[in-house]
């Protein structure tokens, strides 16, 4: 371990990435889903086969499905934050495993 605090190189930067994400940058766990409907207008588009695009947010909480339409002007932004927050997942796992592997380093000390 290289620093004062004990964390190797590898562990501040996982941590300080982390950080960066969520004091910086949005996350949202869902899902990023562009949906076709019809409106039910007969005389629209939609009834001759060219249907409707909507681009949704979709989220599982507490064992229900719930979804958000998304505006147009926020659909990079939003999909930057499910991109985010699948790369925090990420950066847990690294930062679990690190822990782990410290845990198991210090076992063989013992």
């Amino acid at each position: 371990m290289s620093s004062a605090k004990g964390r190797s190189p590898q562990e501040r930067r996982t941590r300080s990435r982390l950080h960066q994400l969520v004091r910086d940058q949005g996350v949202l766990h869902a899902s990023l889903l562009t949906l076709e409907t019809k409106c039910g207008k007969p005389s629209c588009r939609c009834a001759k086969g060219e249907e409707h695009q909507a681009v949704v947010v979709e989220q599982s909480k507490q064992g229900k499905t719930r979804m958000r339409t998304v505006p147009p002007q926020l659909r990079e932004e939003i999909s930057a934050w499910v991109e985010n927050w699948k790369e925090a997942q990420e950066l847990w796992e690294e930062l679990s495993e690190l822990h782990w592997d410290k845990l198991a380093d210090q076992k063989k000390k013992d």
